[in-house]
């Protein structure tokens, strides 16, 4: 079983597997795909990205444009079915997973995610940026923002450059 999970770590799309021997001749193998999370972007180049930030596949032009990009530098050159170096990427790849779980309405909104100097930024397709600051308590500051731009009007919400969230019980829009 050992080597079988070797073997499948290397293949992109394979996200686990699990092992069941049932002697004395069967052996029963559970194979759970990668969930695909965020579009890499390197200039003109995109590669689809694993909530663990694991290259699944490069990707044409316009790909995707339900997933949120994540921009990174032209020097990077990712490779299919491996996690870049970059711990920056990797973190983003994960905010937006959980961004996913936690306010998936919400979620669907985000384009861009920048995870700079240990800050986080969504930018959602309206424009308006969600400044999370830190990564902590991301659940209760995703609840927040959505709770915000479902009260504000939409006159106020198409006008607002953004939220800043990075004391979530003290939001501020502007």
């Amino acid at each position: 079983p050992r080597e079988i999970q070797q073997r499948l770590a290397k293949l992109p799309a394979i996200g686990s597997a699990s092992f069941d021997r049932a002697f004395p001749h069967t052996l029963r193998i559970s194979v759970a795909p990668e969930r695909s999370a965020a579009v890499l972007r390197s200039g003109s180049r995109a590669w689809l990205l694993s909530a663990q930030a694991k290259v699944l596949r490069p990707l044409t032009t316009r790909p995707l444009p339900q997933l949120p990009r994540i921009w990174t530098n032209r020097a990077t050159k990712p490779r299919v079915g491996f996690v870049p170096g970059d711990t920056g990427l990797t973190r983003a790849a994960a905010f937006v997973a959980r961004a996913s779980r936690a306010e998936p309405s919400l979620a669907r909104r985000i384009t861009t995610v920048r995870w700079q100097q240990e800050r986080l930024t969504f930018v959602l397709r309206s424009g308006t940026e969600l400044r999370l600051g830190s990564a902590a308590h991301l659940h209760l500051k995703l609840a927040v923002a959505r709770r915000l731009l479902q009260v504000l009007p939409r006159s106020e919400r198409q006008r607002l450059a953004y939220i800043d969230l990075s004391v979530p019980t003290r939001p501020v829009a502007g």
